[in-house]
């Protein structure tokens, strides 16, 4: 089996208003959504690259507070194993301030299966199909105060 290198990423956890900021995705004609985010750059630290990542996916600007999750997703043990043989990834996942809640700017470079971004109710996020799907619970303990891990494994 060819190796493929461990991808880095990072991903903004946006609360504000009681609402979390998410990608909406469309593809196979089913709808979901993610946390904004994305891959970081060769020479690109990781605050820059989330800056980069959610200025293109949605024209928000914010202000990076502390890492609260870190992920591992490796394709093979998983659901998409078939799309993605061998792929791995470490997520770093941030608590972010939005600086421009009312004021979002236009996506310079969306995700190829992006439709647009939503503000989900905390309150309903649990029912709605957020990726990775461990995230709906952890985010409300966030939002309650609640202490919890920071590493969360092999998880999707």
């Amino acid at each position: 089996m060819k190796k493929y290198p461990v991808r880095i990423s990072t991903k903004a956890i946006i609360i504000y208003n009681k609402h979390l900021l998410v990608i909406k995705h469309q593809q196979n004609s089913k709808e979901y959504f993610t946390l904004p985010g994305g891959g970081v750059n060769k020479n690109e630290n990781l605050s820059t690259g989330l800056k980069r990542e959610c200025m293109e996916e949605l024209g928000a600007e914010i202000e990076i507070e502390d890492i609260v999750f870190v992920r591992d997703y490796i394709a093979d043990n998983h659901e998409f194993a078939k799309q993605d043989p061998g792929f791995h990834q470490v997520e770093i996942m941030f608590l972010c301030k939005i600086l421009n809640p009312n004021s979002l700017h236009k996506q310079t470079e969306p995700d190829k299966t992006q439709i647009g971004f939503e503000w989900l109710p905390l309150e309903n996020i649990k029912n709605l199909p957020l990726y990775p799907k461990v995230l709906s619970m952890k985010i409300m303990k966030i939002y309650q105060n609640q202490l919890m891990k920071v590493y969360l494994g092999d998880v999707n």
